[in-house]
Parts: structure tokens; C-alpha cells; sequence
């Protein structure tokens, strides 16, 4: 277990249980054991997946050896790294500690003329030959700051600051990592400008074109007036039939009046005067006189 290490730097953390400096390896006896690595900064506790499954890591599963490629993105200056084994029988705990360190580091000192960048490799970490480059501006307006008497002057007195630093670690890893922008005290950062949408193409073709001309919509005939207009006519039509009924039944009735009174003599039966009646009229009109008669017929009797 290494004692430092460098943010984003991946190192192998491995543990085994061994007897008699022999590594147990008998599947019967790792099937019944909980076997973890923790790492625990101020932050929290972190799982990290210690496996003896061929994973994250692990070389060969089955094997006794349980392993986990560990990675740390923040710095902190202490993580405890605690690896426990719980049976049903017993438990063992093991604890390590190590500090992660950014592979350089960048800040501004001074003010005015007299502000300076100072970047120095962080020597726990980084094995001899690490490299660094400072600057300020970006882009085109990149300029170069070049170290006197351990710091780097300012060539501009707002414009940020950054850093890169190249080289290998003490575990033997490659790094090349750039920091910034790191502002000169006072200083505040000025927002980005929002990029410009591009202009949406426009279609020459369609363009070029003369615009249509829209028909004027027809005006649609409302339910209301359509169910209107039907009524005019129905009620008037009923009117009328009805009319033409009332008239076919008092015609009927005077003329039987007059023909009765003309053959009062002569005793015509009720099937007589029925048989007179029904050719001169309709089904309606022949109906409404029977029931006239029939009611004329139960006066005589009385």
C-alpha cells in the first residue's frame, strides 16, 4: 500500500488470508466470507468493490486473492483504507492510511506589479524530471511566463493564469495534466459570451417563389338555421291537412243530414246508409261519420 498518491493515479489494492504464510485457496472455506475494502475520507465511507470474481482488477477468479483498481479524483490529506473479513466463525480487520496529492500546484501571490504565479511540482508524488509550463491568456493571446527567483511574474496583471506539468509519478505512471485559470487576487472571472446560433438556410427556391393565394373560406351554414328553415314549412303543412279533414267531415255530416230527412220514409238500415256513405268519402272521413251514426242509432232506441 502506497502511502501517497496522485489524483486520478490507479493503483492495485489486493488482500488474501494466508495460513502458515500459505494462501488459502480452499473454495469450500472463501465461499463462507465477506471479504470488503473501504476507503474513508472526510467525505464519507467509500465501497470499493474488493472481488476475488476476475473484475475491477482482479487477475483470476478463485484464486484467494482479492483485488480492486482504486482511483481517487480529490485530493485529501488522509484516507484510511480498511480491509475486513467476516465469517460465521470470526472477523478481521487490517487498516492503512495514505494521502493524495495533486501532481502540482498553482496560486497567485502579490498584487499589482509585484503579483507573481508560483508552481511547483508536488515532489511526494512526482519522481524527478516532471516538467512545468506556466502561461496566461488562451488561445491566440497565450503568453509564456518565464521563472525568476522560484516564481513567475505577471505579464498582465488581470488575465488568468495556467499550468502544465508533465512527467511520471513515483509508481512509475505517466501524467500530463493542465490547471487553471487561476485569477490574480482581485481579479473576477468575466463570463463567456454565449456563442451565436447560426442563421437558419434559406431555401432560394422557395424564396423566389410568389406566395399563394389563400381562397377565401366558405361560410359555413350554422344547424341552427338549416332546423329553421325546415319548420317553416311543416307547420303550415300540418295546418292545411288538418283543415282539409274538419271540411271532408261537416260535408259528409250535411250531406247525410239532407238525405235522411229526405227518405225519412223509407227506413234505411245501418248497413244501408253505411254502404251510401263510405263510397262517397276517404278511410278517415268514413270512420268519423260511423261513429256519428252509431251515436244518432242509441237516441232513436232510447
Amino acid at each position: 500500500m502506497p502511502a501517497h498518491l496522485a489524483t486520478g493515479e490507479a493503483v492495485m489494492l489486493s488482500a488474501n488470508l494466508s495460513n502458515k504464510g500459505k494462501v488459502v485457496r480452499r473454495k469450500a472455506f472463501l465461499r463462507l466470507l465477506d471479504v470488503r475494502a473501504d476507503a474513508i475520507t472526510r467525505d464519507g465511507t467509500d465501497p470499493l468493490g474488493l472481488n476475488d470474481k476476475g473484475q475491477h482488477g482482479d487477475e483470476k477468479a478463485g484464486d484467494g486473492r482479492y483485488s480492486v483498481q482504486y482511483t481517487e479524483k480529490k485530493a485529501f490529506d488522509e484516507v484510511e483504507m480498511l480491509f475486513s473479513v467476516e465469517s460465521p466463525t470470526f472477523m478481521r480487520e487490517k487498516r492503512y492510511h495514505l494521502a493524495v496529492h495533486e501532481p502540482a500546484v498553482l496560486r497567485i501571490e502579490g498584487k499589482g506589479d509585484k503579483a507573481a504565479a508560483v508552481a511547483k511540482v508536488e515532489t511526494a508524488v512526482m519522481a524527478e524530471g516532471a516538467t512545468l509550463e506556466v502561461w496566461q491568456g488562451e488561445g491566440d493571446a497565450r503568453k509564456p511566463l518565464q521563472l525568476k527567483d522560484g516564481v513567475y511574474p505577471l505579464q498582465q496583471a488581470e488575465a488568468p493564469v495556467f499550468m502544465k506539468v508533465e512527467g511520471k509519478t513515483r509508481l512509475g505512471n505517466l501524467v500530463s495534466r493542465e490547471f487553471g485559470p487561476v485569477y490574480p487576487p482581485g481579479v473576477k472571472p468575466q463570463p463567456k459570451a454565449a456563442p451565436e446560433k447560426p442563421a437558419a438556410p434559406v431555401d432560394k427556391e422557395k424564396a423566389a417563389a410568389p406566395p399563394d393565394k389563400e381562397k377565401p373560406a366558405e361560410p359555413e351554414k350554422q344547424p341552427a338555421e338549416e332546423a329553421t328553415e325546415e319548420n317553416d314549412w311543416v307547420m303550415p303543412a300540418v295546418i292545411f291537412g288538418v283543415s282539409n279533414l274538419l271540411l271532408l267531415g261537416i260535408g259528409l255530416g250535411v250531406w247525410w243530414f239532407l238525405r235522411k230527412r229526405g227518405k225519412g220514409d223509407e227506413g234505411l238500415s245501418l248497413e244501408d246508409e253505411i254502404e251510401a256513405i263510405a263510397p262517397a268519402g276517404d278511410g278517415v272521413g268514413a270512420t268519423d261519420e260511423t261513429t256519428d251514426m252509431s251515436a244518432d242509432d242509441k237516441g232513436e232506441a232510447a
